[in-house]
């Protein structure tokens, strides 16, 4: 009799001291969230005030198709007033396109002039901007927007082809791209 008290007593301390416990222990992990989410933010605005933006793509949205992943190495970059970007293309020409054709976008190291900032209903950084698709020989309407924790979905326009969405993620700038 005298063991089972002894078990019980241990059981309802050891349950006591679990609970009074834990919301230490939880605090701590939504203080480490929230230090996360301020680092993120952190990193977002930086990039954007140094005008300094890289985004990795890893989803393809053709319109009116299911979307898709990606395959490494597609980005878009903004370095100062310059633009690059190497990005897949699949949809539908409103032009006929003869033999086989490259359907990339593509510019490198391009002037631009970006038109946007801090958007407070979407929350959200969005900018708009033009450029020439070298690889189609077409001018091309972009718009990037970036959120807090560095998701990004970009929408190409071309007057050829139907547009094109793009979701990525803001990314340090890799050592060993030569654009921007």
């Amino acid at each position: 009799m005298m063991i089972k008290n002894c078990i019980i007593k241990i059981f309802f301390t050891v349950c006591i001291l679990i609970t009074l416990c834990n919301p230490a222990f939880s605090q701590s992990r939504k203080e480490k969230k929230a230090a996360r989410a301020a680092e993120l933010e952190q990193f977002v605005v930086n990039g954007i005030k140094n005008k300094d933006v890289y985004i990795d793509v890893y989803k393809i949205c053709p319109q009116g198709q299911t979307t898709r992943s990606s395959s490494t190495g597609y980005y878009l970059s903004i370095k100062g007033n310059t633009f690059s970007c190497y990005l897949p293309y699949i949809g539908t020409y409103k032009t006929a396109v003869i033999g086989d054709v490259d359907l990339s976008i593509t510019a490198k190291n391009q002037a631009i002039s970006l038109a946007g900032g801090f958007n407070k209903e979407e929350k959200s950084f969005i900018y708009q901007f033009r450029f020439f698709n070298e690889t189609m020989h077409e001018n091309t309407s972009c718009t990037v927007q970036i959120y807090n924790d560095t998701e990004c979905a970009m929408r190409m326009e071309m007057n050829s082809r139907e547009p094109i969405s793009y979701l990525g993620t803001m990314e340090t700038r890799p050592s060993n791209t030569q654009e921007n």
